[in-house]
Protein backbone atom coordinates (compact mmCIF):
# COMPACT_ATOMS: atom_id res chain seq x y z
CA UNK A 1 0.00 0.00 0.00
CA UNK A 2 1.45 3.35 -0.98
CA UNK A 3 1.43 6.34 1.31
CA UNK A 4 -1.29 7.98 -0.80
CA UNK A 5 -3.68 5.04 -0.34
CA UNK A 6 -3.71 5.10 3.46
CA UNK A 7 -7.18 5.77 4.81
CA UNK A 8 -7.67 7.46 8.17
CA UNK A 9 -10.70 6.97 10.38
CA UNK A 10 -12.75 9.52 12.23
CA UNK A 11 -14.95 8.31 15.08
CA UNK A 12 -18.18 9.59 16.53
CA UNK A 13 -19.05 8.22 19.94
CA UNK A 14 -22.61 7.09 20.55
CA UNK A 15 -24.80 8.65 23.25
CA UNK A 16 -26.01 5.09 23.90
CA UNK A 17 -22.50 4.10 24.96
CA UNK A 18 -22.07 1.50 22.22
CA UNK A 19 -19.41 1.13 19.51
CA UNK A 20 -18.55 4.40 17.75
CA UNK A 21 -19.52 5.19 14.18
CA UNK A 22 -16.47 5.11 11.90
CA UNK A 23 -15.93 7.40 8.93
CA UNK A 24 -13.08 7.04 6.44
CA UNK A 25 -10.82 9.83 5.25
CA UNK A 26 -8.11 9.44 2.61
CA UNK A 27 -4.53 10.47 3.31
CA UNK A 28 -5.02 14.06 2.20
CA UNK A 29 -5.78 17.05 4.36
CA UNK A 30 -8.31 18.56 1.99
CA UNK A 31 -10.94 16.95 -0.22
CA UNK A 32 -12.05 19.05 -3.16
CA UNK A 33 -15.32 17.26 -3.94
CA UNK A 34 -17.59 14.52 -2.65
CA UNK A 35 -16.72 12.56 -5.80
CA UNK A 36 -13.13 11.81 -4.81
CA UNK A 37 -12.20 8.14 -5.00
CA UNK A 38 -12.49 7.49 -1.26
CA UNK A 39 -15.67 8.29 0.64
CA UNK A 40 -14.98 11.19 2.97
CA UNK A 41 -18.11 11.48 5.03
CA UNK A 42 -17.65 15.08 6.22
CA UNK A 43 -21.24 15.98 5.43
CA UNK A 44 -22.39 12.65 6.85
CA UNK A 45 -20.56 13.37 10.11
CA UNK A 46 -22.23 16.78 10.45
CA UNK A 47 -25.67 15.28 9.65
CA UNK A 48 -25.11 12.57 12.25
CA UNK A 49 -24.14 15.12 14.91
CA UNK A 50 -27.20 17.25 14.11
CA UNK A 51 -29.47 14.21 14.48
CA UNK A 52 -27.90 13.29 17.82
CA UNK A 53 -28.57 16.82 19.03
CA UNK A 54 -32.20 16.56 17.86
CA UNK A 55 -32.51 13.42 19.98
CA UNK A 56 -30.51 14.91 22.88
CA UNK A 57 -31.12 18.69 22.71
CA UNK A 58 -29.59 19.17 26.16
CA UNK A 59 -26.20 18.19 24.71
CA UNK A 60 -26.16 20.80 21.94
CA UNK A 61 -23.31 23.29 22.15
CA UNK A 62 -22.99 26.21 19.76
CA UNK A 63 -19.20 26.20 19.93
CA UNK A 64 -19.19 23.20 17.59
CA UNK A 65 -19.94 25.58 14.70
CA UNK A 66 -21.80 22.97 12.65
CA UNK A 67 -23.05 25.57 10.16
CA UNK A 68 -19.60 26.86 9.28
CA UNK A 69 -17.51 23.70 9.62
CA UNK A 70 -15.41 22.92 6.54
CA UNK A 71 -16.59 19.39 5.75
CA UNK A 72 -13.74 18.93 3.26
CA UNK A 73 -10.95 19.61 5.79
CA UNK A 74 -9.62 16.62 7.72
CA UNK A 75 -8.23 18.89 10.45
CA UNK A 76 -11.58 20.65 10.96
CA UNK A 77 -13.51 17.39 10.94
CA UNK A 78 -11.07 15.80 13.40
CA UNK A 79 -11.49 18.77 15.76
CA UNK A 80 -15.28 18.57 15.41
CA UNK A 81 -15.29 14.83 16.16
CA UNK A 82 -13.02 15.32 19.18
CA UNK A 83 -15.27 18.07 20.63
CA UNK A 84 -18.41 16.03 19.98
CA UNK A 85 -16.89 12.90 21.51
CA UNK A 86 -15.94 14.83 24.65
CA UNK A 87 -19.57 16.00 25.02
CA UNK A 88 -20.86 12.46 24.52
CA UNK A 89 -18.30 10.88 26.87
CA UNK A 90 -19.25 13.37 29.60
CA UNK A 91 -22.95 12.66 29.03
CA UNK A 92 -22.39 8.90 29.36
CA UNK A 93 -20.19 9.27 32.44
CA UNK A 94 -22.78 11.44 34.21
CA UNK A 95 -25.92 9.58 33.14
CA UNK A 96 -25.21 5.89 32.51
CA UNK A 97 -27.17 3.77 34.97
CA UNK A 98 -29.87 6.37 35.58
CA UNK A 99 -33.54 5.75 34.79
CA UNK A 100 -33.59 8.60 32.27
CA UNK A 101 -30.60 7.15 30.39
CA UNK A 102 -32.21 3.70 30.24
CA UNK A 103 -35.60 5.12 29.25
CA UNK A 104 -34.07 7.04 26.36
CA UNK A 105 -32.47 3.84 25.05
CA UNK A 106 -35.87 2.12 25.07
CA UNK A 107 -37.35 4.69 22.68
CA UNK A 108 -37.63 3.84 18.99
CA UNK A 109 -35.62 5.91 16.56
CA UNK A 110 -37.41 8.74 14.79
CA UNK A 111 -38.14 8.17 11.11
CA UNK A 112 -35.60 10.88 10.25
CA UNK A 113 -32.85 9.26 12.34
CA UNK A 114 -33.71 5.82 11.00
CA UNK A 115 -33.49 6.98 7.38
CA UNK A 116 -30.06 8.47 8.09
CA UNK A 117 -28.86 5.22 9.65
CA UNK A 118 -30.33 3.18 6.79
CA UNK A 119 -28.58 5.40 4.22
CA UNK A 120 -25.27 4.90 6.05
CA UNK A 121 -25.72 1.14 6.22
CA UNK A 122 -26.80 0.93 2.57
CA UNK A 123 -23.90 3.07 1.30
CA UNK A 124 -21.43 0.84 3.12
CA UNK A 125 -23.07 -2.49 2.24
CA UNK A 126 -23.98 -1.75 -1.38
CA UNK A 127 -20.87 -0.13 -2.81
CA UNK A 128 -22.06 -0.32 -6.43
CA UNK A 129 -25.88 -0.02 -6.66
CA UNK A 130 -25.74 -0.24 -10.47
CA UNK A 131 -24.68 -3.88 -10.21
CA UNK A 132 -28.03 -4.63 -8.55
CA UNK A 133 -29.77 -3.53 -11.73
CA UNK A 134 -27.94 -5.91 -14.10
CA UNK A 135 -30.50 -8.60 -14.87
CA UNK A 136 -32.77 -9.82 -17.62
CA UNK A 137 -36.04 -7.84 -17.48
CA UNK A 138 -39.06 -9.78 -16.20
CA UNK A 139 -36.86 -12.69 -15.11
CA UNK A 140 -37.03 -14.26 -11.61
CA UNK A 141 -33.87 -12.35 -10.68
CA UNK A 142 -35.42 -8.89 -11.10
CA UNK A 143 -34.33 -6.61 -8.29
CA UNK A 144 -36.41 -3.69 -7.15
CA UNK A 145 -36.10 -1.59 -4.05
CA UNK A 146 -39.03 -0.42 -1.99
CA UNK A 147 -38.70 3.25 -1.14
CA UNK A 148 -38.72 4.38 2.50
CA UNK A 149 -41.78 6.55 1.75
CA UNK A 150 -43.72 3.53 0.50
CA UNK A 151 -42.69 1.49 3.55
CA UNK A 152 -43.85 4.31 5.85
CA UNK A 153 -47.19 4.38 4.01
CA UNK A 154 -47.55 0.60 4.31
CA UNK A 155 -46.86 0.73 8.04
CA UNK A 156 -49.54 3.39 8.53
CA UNK A 157 -52.10 1.31 6.61
CA UNK A 158 -51.42 -2.09 8.19
CA UNK A 159 -50.83 -0.67 11.70
CA UNK A 160 -48.88 -3.62 13.14
CA UNK A 161 -49.46 -4.45 16.79
CA UNK A 162 -47.22 -5.92 19.50
CA UNK A 163 -48.57 -9.45 18.98
CA UNK A 164 -48.16 -9.55 15.17
CA UNK A 165 -45.34 -10.82 12.96
CA UNK A 166 -44.20 -9.19 9.70
CA UNK A 167 -42.72 -11.41 6.96
CA UNK A 168 -41.18 -10.02 3.77
CA UNK A 169 -41.05 -12.68 1.05
CA UNK A 170 -38.34 -11.69 -1.41
CA UNK A 171 -36.57 -9.36 0.98
CA UNK A 172 -33.57 -8.63 -1.27
CA UNK A 173 -30.96 -6.64 0.64
CA UNK A 174 -33.35 -6.39 3.59
CA UNK A 175 -34.23 -2.71 3.63
CA UNK A 176 -37.95 -3.37 4.24
CA UNK A 177 -37.16 -5.82 7.06
CA UNK A 178 -34.78 -3.35 8.67
CA UNK A 179 -37.27 -0.49 8.27
CA UNK A 180 -40.16 -2.43 9.83
CA UNK A 181 -37.99 -3.78 12.66
CA UNK A 182 -36.82 -0.27 13.52
CA UNK A 183 -40.09 1.63 13.30
CA UNK A 184 -43.02 -0.77 13.72
CA UNK A 185 -44.29 -1.99 17.03
CA UNK A 186 -44.59 -5.68 16.16
CA UNK A 187 -43.37 -8.86 17.84
CA UNK A 188 -41.16 -10.30 15.07
CA UNK A 189 -39.87 -9.24 11.66
CA UNK A 190 -38.51 -11.78 9.16
CA UNK A 191 -37.11 -11.52 5.66
CA UNK A 192 -36.81 -14.41 3.23
CA UNK A 193 -34.74 -14.20 0.07
CA UNK A 194 -34.14 -17.12 -2.28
Amino acid sequence: MTHNNIVRELKLHSPAGVEPALFTWPNTDQQSTKNDTVFVGGDEIVKTIRLVFEDYPELYQQNLNLSTCDIHSYTNMKELCDKFNKIIDTHIKLNRGTEAFSAHLEQRATAKLFRHILAQVYSRAVTDPDKLRVYEPFSPSVYGETSPDLIDSMLKVINLTEDQTFIDLGSGVGNVVLHVAALANCKHVYGIEY
